[in-house]
């Protein structure tokens, strides 16, 4: 887990538990989902189309802020999470 915290230094705002949750269910959009409060601010869901297209994300106003570019979420979950950051 030292690693995946080095890859993806928010993850260093998880718990043991919460990071394990993450890893094991690397391909479940609805299980990461639960756990976006703690590593980004004021993020409380993800707009995904097609499973894996990341199209934006909604705060915990209610507001949607779409991404200029789509993150696909297919690659080792840290990957993905950096690129929603960026």
């Amino acid at each position: 887990m030292t690693m995946k915290r080095k890859a993806f230094p928010r993850f260093y705002f998880l718990s043991n538990d919460e990071l394990i949750d993450i890893l094991a269910n690397s391909q479940d959009l609805a299980i990461i989902q639960q756990h976006l409060k703690t590593c980004f601010d004021n993020i409380v869901k993800l707009e995904i189309v097609d499973g894996e297209t990341i199209k934006g994300m909604y705060s915990g106003e209610g507001e949607l802020v779409p991404f200029k570019k789509d993150v696909k979420a297919r690659s080792a979950v840290e990957q993905w999470l950096e690129q929603l950051q960026n």
